[in-house]
């Protein structure tokens, strides 16, 4: 039991570590139109050449000129809510597959290692029903020129914690950081080739497609690693999907929202890869056994919505004073409220599970030290 111990810490605080990362990478429809025209033709020739597109970089140009401009804070006031999930798992669409094998062959799973015993079966079996890890915030934000942000946490809830940890709900995402395919300075980074104009929201919009400049197509690997969404008008970001080389590897997506006259964040999703889970599953051919391996990606999940915005507001000087974050509920009795949807099945499961084993196992005290 110590050894399971020792491992659940380790993957529970690795897996905090890793929603660093996560928040870092979070502001970082893809492919080249059908139809085969000039411009396209063009396209291909600029990517063989392994250069960007002028007209490209000259778009993204004014959009990181602009950008200050078409920030919120280029507003004298606002405010808007967040609702946050951050969640560990197994791939979605491969959570029926898993629990299938896990219940014919509970007791097949295949032991490298001394210590990747007990250790192993339990995070096998907590997958079977529920998340490993899952954390919910909700958040006010407000804004005023002269007072500058304050972020009142409205309800916060970790799984396997009695209390919150001060110092990780203050974490922030960079949604008044300019995107780093936008920043100036890292042209050299990608190559952009500006590929389609569409109607988005009502708006025309430029389709810019990206790749990183170490990247050489291969065979079954994407051409393209992401798409910028620019609107013509203002030159503002709508959009920036961000997918990894490899496909189901990764996936960073950040939609903004037009709101009087500016580009506010309206979501945030991130599905990250962490690592792989084998499982073994026996033939049903008695004269003729076999076992096959059948492996399971573990994923970070994020998803962030910023809804209710307001433009300007009733400032109260009041309502600035004291630290930028101020708590004000941290039990997670409120959360419903700001949820999009309600939790599921599994998701509810998570809570349950991983509250017990942090009672058991005392998460509180290891995770503030």
């Amino acid at each position: 039991m110590l050894n399971f111990e020792l491992v659940f810490m380790k993957r529970f605080f690795a897996f905090l570590f890793l929603f660093l990362i996560i928040f870092g990478f979070a502001q970082s429809k893809s492919g080249i139109p059908n139809s085969q025209t000039e411009t396209v033709r063009d396209i291909e020739t600029v990517v063989l050449e392994n250069n960007s597109d002028p007209q490209a970089l000259e778009i993204l140009r004014k959009a990181d000129l602009l950008y200050r401009f078409n920030s919120p804070k280029s507003l004298d006031s606002y405010s808007y809510k967040a609702y946050e999930k951050v969640s560990l798992d197994i791939d979605q669409d491969s959570i029926s597959n898993f629990k299938e094998v896990f219940k014919k062959n509970i007791n097949l799973f295949k032991i490298k290692k001394k210590r990747d015993s007990l250790s192993e079966i339990s995070a096998r079996q907590i997958f079977a029903r529920s998340k490993l890890f899952l954390w919910e915030r909700a958040q006010e934000l407000k804004y005023y020129q002269k007072y500058g942000e304050k972020i009142n946490i409205l309800d916060n809830r970790i799984s396997g914690l009695k209390q919150p940890i001060n110092e990780l709900i203050a974490l922030e995402s960079n949604r008044n950081r300019i995107p780093n395919q936008i920043k100036q300075e890292n042209r050299r980074l990608y190559r952009f080739f500006l590929t389609d104009t569409i109607e988005m929201d009502d708006r025309k919009t430029f389709v810019i497609n990206f790749r990183e400049v170490n990247y050489r197509k291969a065979i079954k690997k994407r051409k393209y690693t992401g798409t910028v969404y620019i609107d013509t008008e203002t030159f503002g970001i709508k959009k920036i999907e961000n997918h990894s080389k490899e496909v189901d590897e990764s996936i960073i997506s950040s939609t903004w929202k037009y709101y009087n006259s500016k580009w506010f964040l309206q979501e945030e999703s991130v599905k990250l890869k962490m690592s792989k889970m084998v499982l073994e599953e026996e033939s049903e051919n008695e004269k003729h056994p076999r076992k096959t391996k059948k492996n399971f990606g573990t994923y970070a999940y994020l998803s962030a919505h910023y809804f209710d915005f307001q433009s300007p507001i009733e400032v109260h000087q009041q309502d600035f004073r004291g630290y930028t974050f101020s708590i004000k509920n941290s039990n997670g009795s409120t959360l419903n409220r700001y949820r999009k949807e309600p939790l599921s099945a599994r998701e509810l499961r998570t809570y349950k599970t991983i509250d017990s084993l942090g009672r058991i196992y005392k998460i509180d005290n290891k995770a503030r030290f």
